[in-house]
């Protein structure tokens, strides 16, 4: 009795601690500030509808950014422009990366009204998302073909480790997608998840698709038989 109860917004992401935090009246509360505090910064205490815009910016950016590096991403077709790009940044830019803030792309433009700049962005961003995954597909189906492999004597294998603890369902509903749509055209499609590769051995020839920067690493340091196709889930669906 006696306790009020104090409203922030502060949106936290995968290795993300915003350094601002949206109070009522941009009121300050040392307390919570100092148990945020993940570095030397402070935190800046802002107005909820300051905080909330500001999260919008960063949003946004982050989409867009990656949107355009999807999508320039598909002209490099021969195999130098290939080599040249797995030089950079963009090799280890993973679809768990990817998906980082989809949940808030998608509820940002459940909150804009109209069909204005905004909703461009929010919907081109999320369609740029759609599109990589589509190529995703049609590069594991092209990976079958030019492999000679027949649907039936194939095994996909989505190795993608998430955090059980997630509350967002951005990640979840993408593997669940990506499962639904692999088994249009190859039935036998798995999930692994955890710290180690345990896949059983079958007569099959498997595609181990990597979905992010942890599961590749652990996929190299396990080693690749013979048997084995790997592709990484970044910008260019790279093939090992």
């Amino acid at each position: 009795m006696g306790k009020g109860i104090s409203y922030f917004y502060y949106p936290l992401s995968k290795n993300n601690f915003p350094e601002i935090i949206g109070s009522f009246n941009a009121k300050d509360d040392d307390k919570l500030a100092k148990l945020l505090e993940s570095d030397k910064k402070g935190k800046k205490f802002v107005s909820i509808s300051s905080a909330e815009i500001l999260h919008a910016i960063k949003i946004l950016t982050q989409f867009s950014s990656l949107s355009s590096v999807l999508e320039v991403s598909k002209f490099a077709q021969d195999e130098q422009t290939r080599k040249d790009l797995v030089l950079t940044e963009y090799n280890n830019l993973f679809l768990d990366d990817m998906t980082n803030g989809l949940y808030d792309l998608r509820s940002l433009g459940t909150s804009v009204e109209g069909a204005g700049t905004m909703m461009y962005l929010v919907n081109g961003s999320i369609k740029g998302i759609e599109g990589y995954v589509k190529r995703l597909i049609d590069e594991i189906r092209s990976t079958l073909k030019k492999n000679e492999l027949k649907a039936s004597r194939t095994k996909v294998v989505l190795v993608w480790t998430q955090d059980s603890y997630e509350m967002r369902g951005d990640k979840v509903d993408m593997l669940n997608s990506l499962v639904t749509k692999l088994r249009d055209y190859i039935g036998d499609v798995e999930i692994h998840q955890g710290p180690e590769l345990d896949i059983f051995h079958s007569d099959k020839t498997t595609i181990i698709v990597a979905c992010s920067k942890f599961d590749y690493d652990k996929i190299t340091k396990n080693g690749k038989d013979s048997d084995v196709i790997v592709i990484k889930t970044n910008p260019l669906c790279e093939i090992l």
